[in-house]
């Protein structure tokens, strides 16, 4: 109707042409009274759905009292909080083919492990959240206030746990579970899925040991922005352990020495990054004469060639930077390699416990970590072109009909396709090194199941971000085993935990 009068009002002669110019004012002053009437109905709407909280939060300070009520209103933000966490736990363990059989035991295990950092935000957010006019629920601070005027002592007491209330506590939640479940996938739900929340939590906590293993090894400062710089990654019993054993030591003291200089050239080389991504993003809207939008920019840049000189700016950056950075990434991949050499010398392997699985477990990782590492730059190309088209998709409303943008949307769409296609292929190449509940798999299947049509922009879209995400974990949980590995070799030869650095402050001239 719009469209219509709108056609008719420009397009007619205007002896003709003024009555739909007519009708649009009309239309227009309609939807303004309307628009007044909506906010009026929006503001009453959200008061008395404000005092239809107020009024429950009154009945529950009377029955249980308002101290009990400041408790539970707290414990419902830290439930909330358990709930996004148990939800990113979820992804991790659906990544191997398993689903928890118990939610609500995951939200309290996550509720326990809230670390009192965050419980003091928490309260911070509860101190500071305001009540809109439009809300329908009044803000925590508000309730609380209003509950505390009561200064109810209730009426009823317990120090029961809420599951007594249930018969079977346990049953109830894994039905509702499946039940949840269900909703999500259909029929595709099968029982053998799911598996009990004790053995993924501990699958999980081995992760996380494997993980700060890491954080460890390389001082808090690994990154997926730089490669590995190891010599090799296949091990053979050394024929003189000696030699690594003091390239271990010298690695291990060099490098607190050389983090003072890396870690504030990295922070640089990462912004530098971070300013190379965004100004290919800006340079492809500029040359196709849209305008890129603040929000979707740390950066400002006003013209294509604006665009292109910064990044050859931040392309010599980096490349400025890489004399700070590679002392310290030569000294980690020495000692790395160092380390998981002397794990295959007799000597050691012999009096070493588990000496013989950890190397069975590096012929099956260590082909990702060189895998990854030999295709890095793809990798972030991949990466790249992928922002790229989300931002592009993002200012593609009002320029539909840019066939120059449209075009360079094409150009970019066949980018990120051709890179994933040859990664998945790469990857294909290689098993997945880790136990999956659907048996033996390749990594690249592990990766993405089903390369999408190429002109299908959503799902290209959508598998190349799926694609990134599970290489970055699958890689950080590979390195992260050579990781574990060389330190207990570490361990075993007496070597002293390195000391985690302090964050020195940037050189003037960084």
């Amino acid at each position: 109707w719009d469209d219509w009068l709108t056609y008719l009002s420009q397009t007619l002669d205007p002896r003709i042409g003024w009555i739909f110019l007519l009708a649009r004012l009309l239309v227009w002053i309609t939807r303004k009274k309307l628009w007044c009437l909506m906010y009026v109905g929006n503001l009453v709407a959200g008061y008395m759905l404000r005092q239809m909280e107020y009024d429950a939060d009154k009945y529950e300070a009377r029955l249980a009292g308002s101290q009990t009520f400041s408790t539970t209103c707290r414990a419902l933000r830290l439930l909330g909080v358990a709930w996004a966490e148990s939800e990113n736990d979820l992804g991790i363990y659906f990544r191997e083919g398993r689903l928890v059989d118990n939610l609500p035991r995951l939200m309290m295990v996550n509720v326990r492990q809230i670390k009192p950092e965050l419980q003091r935000k928490i309260d911070e957010l509860i101190a500071q959240t305001e009540t809109s006019i439009f809300d329908s629920h009044p803000a925590d601070k508000d309730r609380l206030q209003a509950a505390c005027a009561e200064n109810a002592a209730g009426v009823f007491h317990s120090r029961l746990p809420a599951s007594v209330l249930l018969r079977d506590f346990d049953a109830a939640a894994r039905a509702v579970t499946w039940d949840y479940y269900h909703d999500i996938f259909g029929e595709k739900l099968q029982p053998t899925m799911l598996h009990p929340v004790q053995d993924l939590l501990a699958r999980q906590e081995q992760d996380n040991l494997v993980f700060a293993a890491q954080k460890r090894f390389f001082l808090n400062a690994f990154t997926l922005l730089r490669p590995l710089r190891m010599r090799a990654y296949q091990f053979q019993p050394p024929e003189s352990p000696h030699v690594y054993f003091e390239q271990l030591a010298a690695a291990r003291q060099s490098l607190p020495q050389r983090y003072p200089a890396y870690k504030p050239a990295y922070d640089h080389y990462d912004r530098a990054d971070t300013f190379i991504m965004q100004a290919q993003q800006a340079r492809s809207l500029l040359i196709s004469q849209v305008r890129p939008s603040g929000a979707a920019f740390e950066f400002q840049f006003t013209t294509v060639h604006d665009a292109e000189n910064r990044i050859h700016q931040a392309t010599l950056e980096q490349s400025r930077l890489a004399a700070y950075l590679e002392p310290f990434e030569d000294a980690a991949a020495i000692r790395l390699h160092a380390a998981l050499t002397l794990l295959h010398a007799p000597q050691v392997a012999a009096q070493m416990p588990g000496a013989a699985q950890m190397q069975q477990e590096l012929l099956a990782v260590t082909p990702i970590v060189a895998a990854v590492n030999a295709n890095l730059m793809s990798i972030l190309e991949m990466r790249n072109g992928n922002a790229q088209l989300e931002v592009s998709c993002s200012h593609l409303n009002g320029h539909e009909e840019n066939q120059y943008f449209v075009q360079e949307i094409v150009e970019c769409l066949g980018r990120v396709y051709r890179h994933l296609w040859q990664l998945r292929g790469i990857f294909d190449a290689h098993y997945y090194p880790f136990d999956h509940a659907e048996g033996r798999m390749t990594v690249g299947n592990y990766l993405l199941r089903k390369i999408p049509e190429r002109e299908a922009l959503g799902d290209v879209l959508e598998s190349s971000s799926g694609f990134l995400s599970r290489l970055a974990s699958l890689y950080g949980r590979s390195l992260g085993r050579l990781c574990y590995f060389a330190e207990q070799v570490e361990m075993h030869l007496k070597f002293p935990p390195l000391p985690q650095p302090v964050d020195p402050a940037p050189p003037p001239n960084a």
